[in-house]
């Protein structure tokens, strides 16, 4: 368990495409598969509706699970932690979405989601660790939850982006980067990988 939990990890780093990535990217294909055909072919609306509140503790899930590492590790700080980046805002955003079922946090979620945590999951940066260690878990999990709030509400509601979805993401993708570029230079932080140059204040 000490293994599995500290900051330290003792196997070998994860390889791009390596046994554990490839294993990782397939067991999340698999999950949002099977998510989206019963979503799309389950009639029972009561038993759509514990789906989707068990997503939104999913969700939730990964969110605490990963700031009770960092606090746990000593490493959680305003300059690293906050959920700033991308897919780290997704995960919350993506519980907030289920819950109230919203339509416009869906748009952006949608290319969030397919655009971000694809990549994200594709080439994954995770340091040092690797298959069985917390940080390998609560990666790809995370970033599934973010899939799997998109293709639920895809399913199961039949939403849909539109053209119009592609411009009110632009402005709050953009929104969200000011917010980021901010907090980067009250932080020395590099959110959204905007500002890793960027001078901390003194």
């Amino acid at each position: 368990m000490e293994q599995f939990w500290r900051l330290s990890f003792d196997g070998a780093p994860l390889t791009l495409f390596g046994v554990s990535h490839v294993s990782a990217l397939l067991a999340a294909v698999a999950v949002c598969l099977l998510v989206a055909i019963w979503a799309r072919t389950n009639r029972h609306e009561r038993r759509r509706e514990r789906v989707r509140y068990a997503l939104v503790a999913f969700c939730l899930l990964n969110q605490v699970l990963w700031d009770v590492w960092q606090i746990s590790n000593g490493i959680w700080s305003l300059a690293y932690s906050l959920p700033l980046h991308i897919c780290m805002l997704s995960v919350p955003l993506s519980a907030l979405m289920l819950w109230m079922r919203s339509y416009r946090l869906f748009e952006v979620l949608y290319f969030w989601g397919f655009a971000g945590a694809t990549q994200a999951m594709l080439t994954p940066d995770i340091g040092l660790y690797n298959f069985p260690h917390f940080a390998y878990w609560i990666f790809f999990t995370s970033h599934t939850a973010i899939w799997l709030g998109v293709i639920f509400m895809i399913s199961a509601y039949r939403y849909r982006p539109t053209w119009g979805s592609i411009l009110r993401v632009i402005i709050i993708t953009n929104i969200a980067m000011l917010v980021a570029s901010s907090v980067n230079y009250l932080t020395g932080g590099n959110y959204m990988y905007l500002a890793r140059h960027l001078p901390r204040p003194r």
